[in-house]
Protein backbone atom coordinates (compact mmCIF):
# COMPACT_ATOMS: atom_id res chain seq x y z
CA UNK A 1 0.00 0.00 0.00
CA UNK A 2 1.14 3.76 -0.99
CA UNK A 3 -0.16 7.01 -0.55
CA UNK A 4 -1.22 8.89 -3.51
CA UNK A 5 -3.29 12.40 -4.16
CA UNK A 6 -6.94 12.20 -3.96
CA UNK A 7 -8.64 13.61 -6.80
CA UNK A 8 -9.80 16.09 -7.53
CA UNK A 9 -5.96 17.68 -6.31
CA UNK A 10 -5.99 20.12 -4.42
CA UNK A 11 -4.07 22.86 -6.28
CA UNK A 12 -3.13 25.32 -2.98
CA UNK A 13 -1.84 22.14 -0.94
CA UNK A 14 0.16 20.84 -4.46
CA UNK A 15 1.89 24.96 -4.60
CA UNK A 16 2.72 24.81 -1.09
CA UNK A 17 4.01 20.99 -0.86
CA UNK A 18 6.43 21.67 -3.54
CA UNK A 19 7.51 24.89 -2.31
CA UNK A 20 7.99 23.31 1.39
CA UNK A 21 9.77 20.60 -0.51
CA UNK A 22 12.31 22.37 -2.69
CA UNK A 23 12.70 24.19 0.35
CA UNK A 24 14.05 21.97 2.16
CA UNK A 25 16.23 20.63 -1.11
CA UNK A 26 17.91 23.25 -2.40
CA UNK A 27 20.27 20.81 -4.16
CA UNK A 28 17.12 19.65 -6.38
CA UNK A 29 17.25 23.47 -7.93
CA UNK A 30 19.43 24.29 -10.43
CA UNK A 31 19.37 27.97 -11.79
CA UNK A 32 15.60 28.01 -10.77
CA UNK A 33 14.33 24.81 -12.20
CA UNK A 34 13.30 22.29 -10.11
CA UNK A 35 14.00 18.45 -10.21
CA UNK A 36 11.50 16.05 -10.00
CA UNK A 37 11.54 13.07 -7.77
CA UNK A 38 13.05 10.08 -9.74
CA UNK A 39 10.14 8.02 -10.57
CA UNK A 40 12.29 4.90 -11.16
CA UNK A 41 10.89 1.70 -9.21
CA UNK A 42 14.22 0.83 -8.89
CA UNK A 43 15.42 4.08 -7.05
CA UNK A 44 15.53 3.52 -2.99
CA UNK A 45 15.83 7.09 -2.30
CA UNK A 46 12.67 7.96 -4.36
CA UNK A 47 10.55 6.57 -1.99
CA UNK A 48 11.78 8.61 0.99
CA UNK A 49 11.36 11.49 -1.19
CA UNK A 50 7.60 10.89 -2.29
CA UNK A 51 6.74 10.26 1.30
CA UNK A 52 8.47 13.19 2.46
CA UNK A 53 6.40 15.43 -0.34
CA UNK A 54 3.34 13.27 0.73
CA UNK A 55 3.45 14.46 4.03
CA UNK A 56 3.72 18.06 2.84
CA UNK A 57 1.05 17.92 0.85
CA UNK A 58 -1.42 16.57 3.74
CA UNK A 59 0.28 18.87 6.07
CA UNK A 60 -1.34 21.83 3.72
CA UNK A 61 -4.74 20.16 3.64
CA UNK A 62 -4.21 17.97 0.77
CA UNK A 63 -6.36 14.47 1.06
CA UNK A 64 -4.52 11.02 0.45
CA UNK A 65 -5.66 7.48 0.04
CA UNK A 66 -4.09 4.41 -0.01
CA UNK A 67 -3.91 2.28 -3.28
CA UNK A 68 -1.96 -0.80 -3.73
CA UNK A 69 0.38 -1.60 -6.09
CA UNK A 70 -0.14 -3.95 -8.85
CA UNK A 71 1.74 -7.20 -8.71
CA UNK A 72 3.79 -6.79 -11.86
CA UNK A 73 5.11 -3.19 -11.12
CA UNK A 74 8.21 -2.84 -12.90
CA UNK A 75 10.98 -3.52 -10.31
CA UNK A 76 11.50 -4.71 -7.28
CA UNK A 77 11.33 -1.73 -4.82
CA UNK A 78 7.16 -2.53 -3.40
CA UNK A 79 6.87 -6.20 -4.90
CA UNK A 80 8.74 -9.70 -4.79
CA UNK A 81 11.76 -9.68 -6.82
CA UNK A 82 12.22 -12.42 -9.34
CA UNK A 83 15.37 -15.25 -9.16
CA UNK A 84 18.22 -13.11 -8.95
CA UNK A 85 20.26 -12.69 -12.13
CA UNK A 86 23.79 -13.28 -10.49
CA UNK A 87 26.09 -12.88 -13.61
CA UNK A 88 25.81 -10.43 -16.60
CA UNK A 89 26.76 -10.35 -19.91
CA UNK A 90 29.25 -7.30 -20.82
CA UNK A 91 26.64 -5.38 -23.01
CA UNK A 92 24.19 -5.98 -19.64
CA UNK A 93 27.18 -4.50 -17.42
CA UNK A 94 27.49 -1.44 -19.80
CA UNK A 95 23.69 -0.76 -19.77
CA UNK A 96 23.81 -1.07 -15.88
CA UNK A 97 26.52 1.26 -15.31
CA UNK A 98 24.74 3.95 -17.94
CA UNK A 99 21.57 3.65 -15.69
CA UNK A 100 23.76 3.83 -12.68
CA UNK A 101 25.56 6.69 -13.74
CA UNK A 102 22.30 8.65 -14.67
CA UNK A 103 20.48 8.40 -11.31
CA UNK A 104 20.49 12.54 -9.93
CA UNK A 105 19.91 11.85 -6.67
CA UNK A 106 22.86 10.26 -6.37
CA UNK A 107 26.04 12.76 -6.29
CA UNK A 108 29.07 10.56 -7.85
CA UNK A 109 30.48 14.31 -8.43
CA UNK A 110 30.81 14.70 -5.11
CA UNK A 111 34.69 12.89 -4.43
CA UNK A 112 35.46 14.58 -1.35
CA UNK A 113 33.27 12.00 0.66
CA UNK A 114 29.70 9.70 -0.05
CA UNK A 115 31.48 6.67 -1.05
CA UNK A 116 29.62 4.30 1.07
CA UNK A 117 26.06 6.01 0.71
CA UNK A 118 26.96 6.10 -3.08
CA UNK A 119 27.69 2.22 -2.63
CA UNK A 120 24.62 1.45 -0.83
CA UNK A 121 21.83 3.20 -2.60
CA UNK A 122 23.82 1.82 -6.16
CA UNK A 123 23.45 -2.63 -4.47
CA UNK A 124 19.68 -1.41 -3.57
CA UNK A 125 19.00 -0.63 -7.04
CA UNK A 126 20.76 -2.84 -8.39
CA UNK A 127 19.11 -5.60 -6.99
CA UNK A 128 15.89 -4.03 -7.78
CA UNK A 129 16.58 -5.03 -10.88
CA UNK A 130 16.85 -8.58 -9.83
CA UNK A 131 20.62 -8.67 -10.06
CA UNK A 132 22.94 -9.89 -7.54
CA UNK A 133 25.47 -7.63 -6.17
CA UNK A 134 28.46 -7.57 -3.80
CA UNK A 135 30.57 -4.18 -2.22
CA UNK A 136 34.54 -4.22 -3.01
CA UNK A 137 36.36 -1.77 0.02
CA UNK A 138 40.01 -0.33 -0.13
CA UNK A 139 41.66 0.59 2.76
CA UNK A 140 44.87 2.75 3.16
CA UNK A 141 46.75 0.29 5.75
CA UNK A 142 46.30 2.13 9.38
CA UNK A 143 42.79 2.53 8.40
CA UNK A 144 41.03 3.15 12.36
CA UNK A 145 44.57 3.46 13.95
CA UNK A 146 46.69 6.09 15.01
CA UNK A 147 48.85 4.97 12.21
CA UNK A 148 46.07 5.47 9.65
CA UNK A 149 46.26 8.26 6.90
CA UNK A 150 44.74 9.11 3.59
CA UNK A 151 46.73 7.46 1.30
CA UNK A 152 44.48 6.50 -1.97
CA UNK A 153 44.76 9.20 -4.27
CA UNK A 154 42.48 9.14 -7.30
CA UNK A 155 43.53 10.16 -10.68
CA UNK A 156 41.77 10.80 -13.86
CA UNK A 157 43.22 9.20 -17.36
CA UNK A 158 44.98 11.55 -18.33
CA UNK A 159 47.25 11.27 -15.16
CA UNK A 160 45.95 14.51 -13.60
CA UNK A 161 44.52 14.31 -9.54
CA UNK A 162 40.99 13.98 -8.94
CA UNK A 163 40.10 17.36 -7.31
CA UNK A 164 37.03 19.46 -6.00
CA UNK A 165 36.62 22.91 -3.86
CA UNK A 166 37.65 23.24 -0.53
CA UNK A 167 34.42 23.74 1.11
CA UNK A 168 36.15 26.19 3.53
CA UNK A 169 38.44 28.36 0.72
CA UNK A 170 36.72 27.39 -2.16
CA UNK A 171 40.14 26.27 -3.79
CA UNK A 172 40.29 23.57 -6.14
CA UNK A 173 42.54 20.69 -3.95
CA UNK A 174 43.46 17.25 -4.95
CA UNK A 175 41.24 14.56 -3.40
CA UNK A 176 42.83 12.12 -0.80
CA UNK A 177 40.98 8.77 0.93
CA UNK A 178 41.22 6.64 3.86
CA UNK A 179 38.92 4.24 2.56
CA UNK A 180 36.79 4.07 -0.94
CA UNK A 181 33.49 1.19 -1.37
CA UNK A 182 31.63 0.50 -4.45
CA UNK A 183 29.35 -1.77 -5.65
CA UNK A 184 30.79 -5.37 -8.09
CA UNK A 185 28.72 -7.33 -10.23
CA UNK A 186 29.51 -10.40 -12.26
CA UNK A 187 30.44 -10.31 -15.81
CA UNK A 188 31.08 -13.13 -18.42
CA UNK A 189 33.77 -12.26 -20.47
CA UNK A 190 34.26 -13.09 -24.62
CA UNK A 191 36.07 -15.35 -23.45
CA UNK A 192 33.76 -17.25 -21.53
CA UNK A 193 35.64 -15.87 -17.54
CA UNK A 194 33.68 -15.02 -15.52
CA UNK A 195 34.88 -11.41 -13.53
CA UNK A 196 33.85 -9.39 -11.06
CA UNK A 197 33.48 -5.80 -12.27
CA UNK A 198 33.43 -2.61 -10.35
CA UNK A 199 30.52 -0.13 -11.19
CA UNK A 200 31.88 3.23 -9.92
CA UNK A 201 30.83 6.49 -11.96
CA UNK A 202 32.56 8.37 -9.62
CA UNK A 203 35.52 7.37 -10.72
CA UNK A 204 35.19 6.07 -14.27
CA UNK A 205 32.59 5.88 -17.21
CA UNK A 206 32.71 2.11 -17.82
CA UNK A 207 32.77 -0.83 -15.57
CA UNK A 208 36.27 -1.74 -14.02
CA UNK A 209 38.02 -4.58 -13.03
CA UNK A 210 39.70 -5.00 -10.02
CA UNK A 211 43.11 -4.39 -10.47
CA UNK A 212 41.83 -0.96 -12.94
CA UNK A 213 39.90 0.34 -9.81
CA UNK A 214 42.59 0.19 -7.33
CA UNK A 215 45.32 1.47 -9.98
CA UNK A 216 42.95 4.37 -10.19
CA UNK A 217 43.09 5.27 -6.42
CA UNK A 218 47.33 5.32 -6.53
CA UNK A 219 47.69 1.55 -5.22
CA UNK A 220 49.51 2.65 -2.30
CA UNK A 221 51.74 0.58 -0.28
CA UNK A 222 50.08 -1.59 2.30
CA UNK A 223 46.32 -1.27 1.44
CA UNK A 224 44.31 -3.85 1.62
CA UNK A 225 40.43 -4.71 -0.02
CA UNK A 226 37.97 -6.77 1.48
CA UNK A 227 35.20 -7.91 0.04
CA UNK A 228 31.44 -7.80 1.50
CA UNK A 229 27.60 -8.93 0.46
CA UNK A 230 25.64 -5.62 -0.10
CA UNK A 231 23.89 -5.95 3.24
CA UNK A 232 26.76 -3.65 5.16
CA UNK A 233 26.10 0.28 4.81
CA UNK A 234 29.98 0.49 6.37
CA UNK A 235 32.06 -2.43 6.87
CA UNK A 236 35.97 -3.33 8.04
CA UNK A 237 36.56 -7.14 8.72
CA UNK A 238 39.93 -6.62 9.73
CA UNK A 239 39.04 -4.28 12.91
CA UNK A 240 35.35 -6.12 13.50
CA UNK A 241 33.70 -3.30 12.48
CA UNK A 242 29.98 -3.23 10.34
CA UNK A 243 27.16 -0.94 10.55
CA UNK A 244 23.93 -2.50 8.65
CA UNK A 245 21.37 0.72 6.75
CA UNK A 246 18.38 -2.05 6.31
CA UNK A 247 15.57 0.90 5.68
CA UNK A 248 17.89 3.32 3.99
CA UNK A 249 17.48 6.29 6.15
CA UNK A 250 20.75 7.16 6.88
CA UNK A 251 21.75 6.43 3.22
CA UNK A 252 19.17 9.19 2.21
CA UNK A 253 20.15 11.26 4.70
CA UNK A 254 23.58 10.89 3.95
CA UNK A 255 22.83 11.48 0.38
CA UNK A 256 21.17 14.67 0.67
CA UNK A 257 23.69 16.39 2.80
CA UNK A 258 26.44 15.39 0.32
CA UNK A 259 24.34 17.26 -2.31
CA UNK A 260 23.97 20.25 -0.40
CA UNK A 261 27.80 20.41 1.18
CA UNK A 262 28.54 19.82 -2.78
CA UNK A 263 26.43 23.18 -3.48
CA UNK A 264 28.13 25.25 -0.87
CA UNK A 265 31.59 24.40 -1.81
CA UNK A 266 31.00 25.09 -5.69
CA UNK A 267 29.37 28.02 -4.43
CA UNK A 268 32.63 29.24 -2.84
CA UNK A 269 34.45 28.53 -5.75
CA UNK A 270 32.43 30.84 -8.02
CA UNK A 271 32.40 33.75 -5.96
CA UNK A 272 36.46 33.41 -5.79
CA UNK A 273 37.99 36.52 -7.46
Amino acid sequence: MIRRPKKPLDPSALAKADDDFYKAHPEMVNNGKRTSISTDPTDPCADILREEWMDNYVANGGKVEQVTLPSNKVGCTKTSCPQTKNTLSEKEANQLFKELKANKNIPFDYPVDCCYSRAHSMCRTIENKGIGCQKLWYFDQGWGTNDGKASLHPHKPDGSAVSFPDSVTGNSEPIAWVYHVAPTVKVKKADGTIQDMVMDPSLADRPLTKDEWKTIQGNPKGAYEEVTDSNPYFSNKKLGYYEPDPDMKETCAQLEKHKKDRGVARSLATKKP
